[in-house]
């Protein structure tokens, strides 16, 4: 591969990673419902280097509704060798430090300004969050953390002079979602009821009330014996077949109630686009972007469990 030529150096090309002593903590993952702020486990991946897995314990969190933040801190011991002669930038010059957020899978680039700093700040402590857009994405995500030119009244010809220059990378991670776990919300109930759990189809308009709880999700009793087996906290007793094939007949309920409807289920099948977070686009997601086979019931049946069971990592 051919060395790419710049007119300026970059924190690459003078090997400053190391002395300007960059230290980040790891990221703390969490989303909001009804204000308040639910944090998610994250799972360092033990085959990759700067990999995680972010993952919902109680099944409630779907990111497609919710979203994702991602909190952390980083410091700078020593800004100022980013600066100068031996620098990337002239010692008039404001630098940044963002956040450059990419999904191939999901065909989608987001940039975040985090901070921007000067040739007398000295040491640089920052704690940020990142908001990644609901809807936005699936799969992973690669987030890279860059240094770039905030401004350079200086004119000086060593350094560039564009603001928005990438001038290194400062980190970067990969970020496995499991947003797609589990496709609707769960709750649990304490109920007389002798069923171990049942589905809630409480929408009025699928086109127009959104996918959470109040409208569409799944009971789960725990007053039923089976609760042991069902509830994810308890290891000794959890049954992850069990629980997965729940959430296959949950799913398979939902869309066979939307497909008592000619029209919805009709508009569904269509190219017809929902608003996000409904339940019609939810439903439709499952259709074209998890290329569930909606042909004929036997079809969504099979389908979901294929899916499902995958997830779950179940064989």
């Amino acid at each position: 591969m051919k060395k790419i030529m710049r007119p300026y150096n970059t924190m690459e090309d003078l090997n400053l990673q190391d002395s300007i002593g960059f230290k980040p903590s790891a990221y703390i993952p969490s989303y909001v419902y009804n204000g308040n702020s639910h944090q998610l486990d994250a799972k360092d991946d033990e085959d990759a280097e700067c990999r995680f897995k972010v993952k919902d314990n109680e099944l409630k969190w779907n990111m497609s509704i919710n979203g994702l933040n991602l909190e952390r801190k980083v410091s700078i011991a020593h800004p100022e060798k980013l600066f100068g002669a031996c620098g990337v930038a002239s010692c008039a010059a404001s630098l940044g430090m963002g956040a450059i957020c990419i999904s191939s899978a999901s065909d989608r680039l987001e940039a975040f300004k985090i901070c921007t700093f000067e040739f007398d700040t000295r040491p640089l402590d920052i704690k940020y969050t990142l908001n990644l857009s609901k809807g936005k994405y699936r799969g992973n995500i690669t987030i890279k953390t860059v240094l770039y030119l905030a401004e350079d009244p200086s004119g000086d010809e060593r350094y560039p002079k564009q603001k928005g220059t990438i001038l290194g990378e400062l980190d970067h991670y990969v970020v496995d979602l499991f947003d797609d776990q589990t496709l609707f919300p769960v709750y649990e109930v304490t109920s007389d009821d002798p069923a171990p759990w049942w589905v809630a189809c409480n929408w009025n308009d699928i086109e127009d009330d959104p996918f959470i709880s109040e409208y569409v999700a799944i009971v789960i009793n725990k007053s039923n014996p089976m609760y042991e087996q069902l509830c994810v906290k308890n290891e000794e007793k959890f049954n992850p077949l069990m629980l997965a094939e729940v959430m296959s007949a949950a799913m398979q309920t939902i869309i066979s109630k939307i497909r008592e409807s000619d029209t919805q289920w009709q508009r569904i099948m269509s190219n017809v686009t929902f608003a996000e977070g409904t339940i019609a686009y939810m439903v439709q997601y499952m259709r074209t972007t998890l290329e569930w086979d909606f042909s004929s019931p036997e079809c969504i049946a099979k389908s979901i469990r294929e899916y499902v069971y995958s997830r779950m990592a179940i064989t």
